[in-house]
């Protein structure tokens, strides 16, 4: 009789050792999950930022909020010429993004759906850089070559 409270007791502990790792496991995942966003979410708000000025057709406020190597490829009457010949409309950018620090240097990358004054839409894909402080958006936003 002493055997098949063993087989209960062995049983018992590989339910615990099983509810435990799947604990663990969902922490961890929701732990990521909450690291990932919180890193991505300042790029993210900075990139809502830009879309929203350029939507609402204040091009000044947009062109300020580009990092200075791009603002060297564009003088802001060229990046507003730009602009105006495929204003954006809305924007709904992806709940995730990417985000390095490499010795120092921030960058972040962020995804989203731009919808045009025309109808059209495109996946759009913002890179961005810490700059003084704030998260700039760099390369060539809204495809504008």
């Amino acid at each position: 009789m002493t055997q098949p409270r063993r087989r209960s007791t062995l049983k018992i502990v590989l339910i615990i050792l099983a509810i435990v790792i799947v604990v663990c496991c969902g922490g961890g995942a929701a732990g990521f999950y909450f690291l990932f966003t919180g890193v991505t979410k300042a790029p993210k708000a900075a990139t809502s930022a830009f879309l929203d000025e350029l939507e609402a057709g204040n091009y000044t406020a947009a062109y300020n909020r580009l990092c200075a190597d791009t603002k060297s490829e564009f003088e802001q009457p060229t990046f507003e010429e730009k602009i105006k010949a495929r204003q954006p409309k809305s924007h709904d950018l992806d709940w995730g993004g990417s985000y390095d620090n490499t010795n120092g240097r921030e960058t972040a990358a962020i995804t989203g759906n731009v919808t045009f004054t025309d109808g059209s839409s495109d996946n759009e894909r913002f890179q961005l850089r810490k700059e003084g402080g704030d998260w700039k958006v760099c390369g060539n936003p809204l495809t504008l070559r």
